[in-house]
């Protein structure tokens, strides 16, 4: 049983325990007892940044955002008092600027890589998808991926599983041999039938595109790097999300990722990847 909280924020019910989850991607804060915000990611502002008018608390209040640690999503803002030795100047860059990670050309070896498409279904033919701008990039990429005799695998949603929701894009091209699996979670590594898939192939090298980059991208690739240690590649032009900071925000978390997971990541473009 769940309930609003307020926007972007529910209490979620089950098993005697009550927990404070996100509305959005149903990442779990902590049990409804406990404060939130203490577990939310925090911005400061200059309270300008809300507008002209509110430049007249510059210097005396900071303006803080609450985001979700998962997904981003902004669920709540209020103002501290402050010194003005503190202020964020107005149009000034946020205190966190996320890494953005410099593309460089890759040569795969293609008998131990494997392109992994993740929820580019039918839904990405409809204009009004975000997804759908990655039909024609990814379309190409796969057929030079496919002329190389590079496996292919794609995912999409367990929800979609037996409708046409549950098919792959058509602008994709999917050849009849190129499996489609359909894990109930963000991870597309859960349930084990992905790395099964991978292993025939001798897999190494995880080339990974497909939307949402702060969804399936980001946790699918976390375990590929760090549980499996794959060399994951991501070609920037080849996922994305809603969003722009969503999108940075995903793939910042990917360069900072502990136990040296993060350096099991390759930043590319599709136009950059050659396969020997």
């Amino acid at each position: 049983m769940k309930h609003p909280l307020r926007e972007n924020m529910e209490v979620v019910a089950s098993n005697d325990r009550s927990s404070i989850c996100c509305s959005r991607c149903h990442f779990q804060y902590c049990g409804a007892e406990q404060d939130w915000r203490e577990f939310s990611k925090v911005r400061l502002l200059a309270p300008s940044n809300a507008g002209r008018l509110m430049g007249l608390l510059d210097g005396q209040y900071l303006m803080r955002q609450f985001y979700c640690p998962s997904c981003a999503v902004l669920v709540d803002t209020d103002f501290l008092e402050t010194e003005p030795k503190e202020v964020v100047k107005r149009d000034a860059a946020p205190q966190e600027c996320p890494n953005r990670p410099e593309p460089v050309a890759l040569k795969l070896d293609g008998k131990t890589t494997v392109v992994l498409v993740l929820d580019l279904s039918a839904r990405c033919e409809e204009p009004k998808e975000v997804c759908s701008l990655l039909m024609e990039p990814v379309g190409k990429f796969l057929a030079r991926a496919r002329e190389a005799q590079v496996p292919v695998i794609y995912t999409v949603s367990a929800a979609g599983k037996g409708t046409v929701l549950g098919e792959v894009a058509q602008p994709l091209k999917r050849k009849a041999t190129e499996p489609v699996l359909s894990p109930d979670a963000f991870d597309k590594f859960m349930g084990g039938e992905l790395k099964t898939e991978l292993d025939k192939h001798l897999c190494r090298s995880l080339v990974i595109v497909g939307s949402a980059t702060n969804f399936a991208v980001l946790y699918t690739a976390t375990t590929a790097a760090r549980v499996h240690r794959y060399e994951v590649v991501i070609p920037l032009d080849g996922v994305n999300a809603k969003g722009q900071y969503e999108h940075e925000y995903a793939l910042h978390q990917l360069t900072i990722l502990p136990a040296a997971a993060n350096k099991q990541f390759r930043f590319t473009k599709l136009k950059m990847i050659e396969f020997a």
